[in-house]
């Protein structure tokens, strides 16, 4: 016989009970909708996950805060210091790493002035960590008092002899032409407008000092308290970070080298206690790192490295890492829908199987006639199993067809449980390669639940087939 003969004699057979076919077809149909649906709702919540992450930032930049171990708070406390960091470093997954130290200071240029935070980081690191140059260029070795600015620094510098000037507090953005600045001043206040201080980060002189008052109208330095040890720093503007919605750093904070930072650091602590007296509290390490992961799978290892060392893990940020657990959570539950839906698959194999046994008792005498005209024991085989996933296949059409539809359901009536992220994605997701996978699982289901019949057609008797009633 031809697979075309055996093709068409699997359908008639199937159309001749259409009531029963129609049963066993449904029963499919139901398994294989249920199926696609809980797989679309996991693969939905996934893209949430994806999209929330996305809001919230890099997501293979890991922070590191340690603050026990940087205040020698406990004995047994972690030192995150330059052998820890360079043990890091040696890791698989590690692309970068940069301690951050920061601290305050005022920065002046002509009638203007400013008080800035000022972040050490090591210059090779920058371009890793997704920082851009908007104007000028990034932190190169070597450099000392050089300062790339966050993308909204230069906004911060005001005329300290302009009474009327604004509250740093609102938030900025450039409007127009004619050098004007558009100030939100929050709370349902009305946009006010004031003329952009006329200071150009790249190339205009700046000095720097933590000293109080540095910068004001009526500012004269202390000679018996002050004098040369604290002599202004001279900043040189080199780059201006291009503007970056997610990182804080990037618009608000401006880089120098760890070294310098550290320097300034100490010249502050050392004019505080020639002011003040006393002796500044001891610290270890570094208070703050960053590390930049090649991936997101190598994501995981290094903050499970971390974690093994001691450090808290309430002291890690990471979007990965503060989702993790709901990420499990929603797996536990997936893989529970899937269950679900695998449950009414199995029912539905052994409906198949049920049909494919009740058609062999009902067609004995058919099967007798076909092994006498000469149908070999192979195309009796071949016709069964072709009936059984004839059924499986045509399920599947249907089932995807279903779960399509509950797709589209479930995306524009909303389930607020599922759609808890707010991330706007759909909530279930089927692509085309879940259809497909689905087609083909479920013509796979039929040709294993038609097996066993399709062997007990092949070891009857043709004499005994024909006797049949």
């Amino acid at each position: 016989m031809s697979s075309l003969d055996i093709f068409s004699m699997a359908f008639r057979n199937l159309f001749k009970r259409k009531l029963r076919t129609f049963l066993t077809i449904l029963g499919v149909v139901v398994g294989c909708a249920a199926i696609v649906t809980m797989i679309s709702l996991g693969l939905g919540i996934n893209r949430s996950f994806e999209e929330m992450m996305k809001g919230m930032g890099d997501v293979t930049r890991i922070e590191v805060y340690n603050y026990e171990g940087y205040y020698g708070q406990t004995r047994d406390a972690l030192v995150i210091d330059d052998d820890f960091i360079r043990q890091m470093e040696r890791m698989d997954g590690v692309q970068a790493i940069s301690p951050y130290v920061q601290t305050y200071i005022t920065v002046v240029s002509g009638r203007y002035s400013a008080d800035i935070n000022i972040t050490g980081i090591n210059p090779s690191a920058m371009a890793a960590f997704g920082y851009v140059a908007a104007e000028g260029r990034l932190l190169e070795d070597g450099d000392m008092l050089q300062v790339v600015f966050g993308s909204r620094v230069p906004m911060n510098f005001s005329n300290a002899r302009d009474r009327n000037r604004y509250s740093m507090g609102g938030n900025y953005r450039m409007i127009g032409g004619g050098g004007m600045v558009s100030i939100d001043m929050g709370g349902g206040m009305p946009m006010q407008e004031e003329p952009r201080p006329k200071v150009n980060v790249l190339e205009d002189r700046m000095q720097a000092s933590f000293v109080q008052g540095f910068g004001q109208p009526d500012y004269e330095p202390d000679p018996e308290t002050q004098g040369k040890s604290v002599k202004p720093y001279r900043f040189d503007g080199v780059g201006i970070l291009q503007q970056s919605e997610t990182d804080w750093d990037a618009q608000y904070s401006s880089f120098m080298t760890v070294e310098q930072v550290l320097t300034i650091i100490e010249d502050r602590e050392k004019y505080e206690r020639s002011m003040y007296g006393g002796s500044s509290q001891e610290t270890y390490g570094y208070q703050r790192i960053m590390i930049k992961a090649t991936d997101v799978k190598a994501v995981d290892t290094i903050i499970d490295w971390l974690l093994d060392r001691g450090v808290n893990e309430y002291s890690i940020y990471n979007p990965r890492a503060n989702v993790r657990s709901l990420q499990d959570m929603m797996g536990s539950l997936q893989g529970l829908l899937g269950a679900i839906g695998a449950v009414s698959l199995f029912v539905a194999a052994i409906g198949i199987a049920n049909t494919m046994v009740m058609s062999i008792y009902e067609r004995t005498r058919e099967i007798g006639v076909m092994k006498v005209i000469g149908a070999s024991i192979k195309d009796i085989k071949r016709l069964f199993l072709t009936e059984a996933a004839a059924i499986g296949l045509l399920g599947g059409v249907f089932g995807v067809g279903l779960s399509l539809v509950a797709s589209y359901v479930i995306n524009n009536v909303g389930i607020p449980f599922f759609d808890m992220f707010g991330s706007g994605t759909d909530i279930s997701y089927v692509p085309v390669w879940l259809c497909v996978a689905a087609l083909a699982f479920s013509a796979t289901i039929g040709l294993l639940s038609g097996y066993f019949p399709a062997r007990r057609a092949m070891r009857l008797s043709a004499l005994s087939a024909i006797r049949a009633e």
